[in-house]
């Protein structure tokens, strides 16, 4: 069996100091193996349009002015950077954000205002792609397993997103937002949570991984946006 990692070269890999694994995966808590960071940490509300990141890839393929297909007021967080230290496969489920506002209509309740992102939309947010081997949004297991692993992806890297890539560098930008008429400037906290699950790697005798256990896998970060 091929490497994986052979099989998906916008991955890159690095190592750290951490504690060591068991097996392929680093914890039984799969949610302590993912990481998920953004900036700024504190993000404007604008009005207007601004271009997705599916937009932006097309305007690649096409060589063409990318279309504004984010409406409504709208916030920009220009970099999304997602770790997995793991051995293990992880397939990506879904990324939404809840926002909560007493400014935003919809966003003043105890649950907040939820707006998840399309497969497509993350899929060219983080540069994942499908191959022979593997599915969409999922990053493949390390073979041979490595002591600290660690998958980096920046949605700005033009190593990662380069000639060879449908996808452009973007941020992650949350859109569709209504200000509430009465509210001239107000502030947001928004969560931003991926899930999705692990796949544990069985080793063969051969050093490949065949399907282990499923586990869930999820992980959130807060930030802030506000409107003046």
């Amino acid at each position: 069996m091929q490497s994986c990692l052979k099989l998906y070269p916008t991955l890159v890999l690095s190592l750290f100091a951490m504690s060591s694994l068991t097996s392929c995966g680093l914890s039984k808590d799969a949610g302590l193996s993912l990481g998920v960071s953004l900036s700024p940490s504190k993000a404007f509300i604008v009005p207007g349009t601004g271009a997705s990141c599916v937009a932006l890839a097309v305007a690649k393929k096409d060589q063409l002015v990318p279309v504004s297909d984010v409406s409504g007021e709208r916030v920009l967080f220009n970099r999304f950077a997602l770790q997995w230290r793991s051995n293990d496969k992880l397939t990506i489920a879904g990324i939404k954000a809840t926002i909560f506002s007493s400014g935003i209509t919809g966003a003043d309740t105890d649950e907040g205002l939820t707006i998840s992102f399309s497969e497509d939309e993350i899929a060219a947010l983080l540069g994942l792609q499908a191959t022979a081997d593997i599915a969409a949004l999922t990053l493949p297991f390390i073979i041979p397993p490595l002591e600290n692993p660690a998958v980096n992806i920046d949605s700005t890297s033009t190593t990662s997103k380069g000639a060879s890539s449908p996808y452009a560098p973007c941020g992650l930008q949350i859109g569709g937002l209504s200000s509430k008429p009465s509210v001239k400037s107000f502030s947001a906290r928004i969560r931003i949570e991926v899930s999705g699950y692990k796949t544990a790697c069985v080793v063969q005798q051969d050093g490949s991984c065949k399907d282990g256990e499923l586990s869930p896998v999820r992980q959130s970060v807060t930030v802030s946006a506000e409107k003046f």
